[in-house]
Order: structure tokens, then sequence, then C-alpha cells
């Protein structure tokens, strides 16, 4: 299929397999730090390494991931989606079988790395299938659901990284990576590929125009902001919190951790009704509020049951922000521009994910864990000021 808005020419009602294969992209794009995750001390363990050097191989993935996504906008632009999907979820699976099988740690971290490059691949490819597919009116509501696979995924994969390690030792928890191998053969028998019209082969990508790029950074910078408090302050600095001040509660704290994600999830399902009232920029307004309530009231807070309050709260605000900023790209991304425009609107959003626990870790060794809330929620609380002017002078 050749079109140059296949996706928005669709009805509502039909199948559209796009839609679910740029899920299970997600589903998979997730295990790359997912399933790890779990295993870390059974490798550390069996290969004789620092806690240090473990945990490098979480992080190895993102350096990689982020690299990869405009390289990726550049190839899906030129040779459609189908022609990059299929290699890239075959990479991921090499990548997998390559650190079930390393023989030591540098073997290991190059197949971790191969893994980051094709997740980059793979979450750029899910927004733009997720573009191509969903009719205009849906958009917001299919990104939602994506959005929602994407927290569960987070949420579950490392219970099932857990589980395979002790039953079967931590090789074999990279064994689901292999599901990329049938996802691939499915997408290469079964989707329709979608691509620009080409003039005897791969089409060129043309330059984004200057106010297309106007909206990547400033949208891109509020997903930034918003992953770097996610996956910085809460996922890195909640953990070292709870230690510190609620010892008594450790039986929650898997639980207190998990619940952002958990009101996520929750909010992801319903945020496309939200798009349908309110404009993006007053969602993410009111997403980065959230944040800043939920962060200062855990770094002030002596009571247990108030984290998870507060845990819940900008777990909503994250999806509000999420969402909107999708479903603001997304409606910007028509083509020539879908591809090249949804990778680099990625790549400005998911250098928060990618420095966010770093500065986090650097903050909580400066301020403690309790100035490291109330930073993330100063920074929350400016990007709400920004969002709100940006509500009034673009009126989306």
């Amino acid at each position: 299929m050749s079109s140059g808005e296949p996706g928005r020419g669709r009805g509502s009602s039909g199948p559209r397999p796009g839609l679910l294969v740029a899920g299970l992209c997600v589903v998979i794009a997730s295990m790359a730090t997912g399933l790890a995750s779990p295993a870390l001390p059974d490798i550390a363990a069996s290969l004789h390494m620092s806690a240090a050097a473990a945990g490098l191989l979480v992080s190895a993935t993102s350096a990689p991931a982020l690299l990869a996504t405009p390289v990726a906008g550049v190839m899906i632009g030129r040779w459609g989606r189908r022609a990059v999907l299929v290699p890239a979820l075959l990479v991921f699976a090499g990548g997998g079988l390559a650190a079930m099988l390393s023989p030591g740690y540098p073997a290991l971290l190059a197949a971790r790395l191969v893994q980051g490059t094709a997740t980059g691949v793979l979450l750029t490819l899910s927004l733009v299938l997720v573009a191509d597919w969903a009719a205009a009116t849906s958009l917001p509501k299919a990104l939602g659901r994506n959005g929602a696979v994407n927290m569960a995924s987070l949420a579950l994969l490392p219970l099932a990284g857990s589980v395979l390690t002790a039953a079967a030792g931590w090789r074999a928890a990279f064994a689901p990576c292999l599901l990329a191998i049938p996802l691939a053969c499915v997408v290469a028998l079964w989707l329709p590929d979608v691509r620009p019209a080409a003039r005897g082969g791969a089409s060129p990508v043309p330059p984004l125009p200057r106010p297309l790029r106007s909206h990547i950074l400033r949208s891109g910078t509020a997903m930034a902001a918003a992953l770097a408090c996610l996956f910085g302050v809460s996922f890195t600095v909640l953990p070292l919190r709870l230690q510190e001040h609620f010892p008594s509660a450790e039986g929650l704290w898997g639980v207190l951790i998990g619940l952002p994600l958990a009101a996520a999830f929750v909010g992801a399902l319903t945020a496309g009704r939200l798009l349908r009232r309110w404009q993006p920029w007053t969602l993410t307004a009111v997403g980065f509020a959230l944040f800043t309530a939920g962060f200062t009231v855990t770094a002030t807070t002596a009571s247990v049951w108030l984290v998870a309050v507060a845990a819940l709260v900008y777990g909503s605000g994250f999806t509000l922000i999420s969402v909107s900023m999708q479903t603001l790209a997304a409606r910007l991304a028509t083509e020539p521009y879908r591809t090249s425009l949804l990778a680099n609107w990625g790549t400005v959003g998911r250098a928060g994910q990618a420095a966010g626990p770093a500065v986090a870790g650097l903050m909580v060794t400066q301020t403690g864990t309790g100035g490291t809330f109330l930073l993330g929620a100063l920074l929350a609380a400016a990007s709400a000021v920004g969002s709100t002017v940006l509500a009034r002078v673009d009126g989306s």
C-alpha cells in the first residue's frame, strides 16, 4: 500500500492491523529493560562483575535507542514501514539470542547495545504506525491505548523476568526477546506496507519546515521533562526515599514504586476522551501541575499512605502529558514529513528519559532524596507555566 495519508483516509470501522502491530512493537521494545532488570543480581554473580557494571547493562540500551531514533525516521521515510520494521525485529531478537549465549561481560554488553539500537527503531515505528492507521477522529484514543500497552509492559515484564530468572537462570530472562521473530514473519506476510509515493525506489525525505521544527522542539521538550520526572525522579529516587524514611513499610515498596505505572495505565485508557474537550497544551499544564503536587507531597510527608496517593497523582499527570504531546505531534505529522517529524520529536523527548536518572542520581548526592523531589517539583511547576502560556499562544 502506498499513500500520502493512508491511515487518515480509513474509516473508524474495520480491521486496522497497523494499530495491533504498533502495540506489539511497544511490548517488544519494552523487553529491552523490563526483562533484564530483575536478572542483574544473578548476572553480576555469574559473571563476577560489580553492581555498577551490571547496572550498565540496563542503561546501555538508552543511548543507542536515542541515537537510532533520527536515523530510523530517515530510513522509514525512504524505504517504507515494513522494510525497516522486519529487520529491526530480527536485530532485536538477534541481540536477545546473543545475550542468552554470551560467554562473558563484553559480549553481553555488546548484545545489549544491539538491542538498544533496535529499540529506538521499534518505538519510532510504533508511533508512525499509529499515525498511519488511526482515523483522524480516533487518533487520541489510539495513542492512549498504545500508551496503556507501554505502561502495562513496564509493569509486567519485570515480573516475567523475575520468574524466568528464578526458574531457569538469568539467560532465560532474555528468551522472550525471541518472540520478535514470529512477529517479523507476521509483519512480512500480513501487514500492508505504507510508504510515500516514490519514483523508482527509495523516496527522498524532505527537510522539515521551520514551523514544524518549532512545534517539535516545544512538544518534545515537554515530553522530555515528563520522562525525566517519571524515570529520573520517581523510578530512581523513590526507592531510595522509601528505604531511608519508610523502612517499616518494606513490604509495600514494590507496590508504591509501581503505583505511578498503574495510574498511568488507567489514565491512558481515558485520556482520549479528555482530548475531545480540552486542548493538548491545557491538559499538559494540568499534568505538570499534578507532578508538582505529587512530588511536593512525597518530599515532605511522613505518611506512607500519602506517598501512595502522591504516586497515583503524578502517574496520572504523566499520562495526560504523554498522550497530549503524542497527539499534538501525530496531528502535525502529515506526509511527506510524518516519519522525520515523529522521529525528531521522539529524539527530543527520549533525551529526558536517558538523562533523567543520571541527573537525579547526581542531585541525590547533593540535596538528598527530599531535595531531589522538590527540584523535580520545581521543574514540573516551570513546565506547567510554560504549557499554560503555549496553550494561549498556540491555541492547541
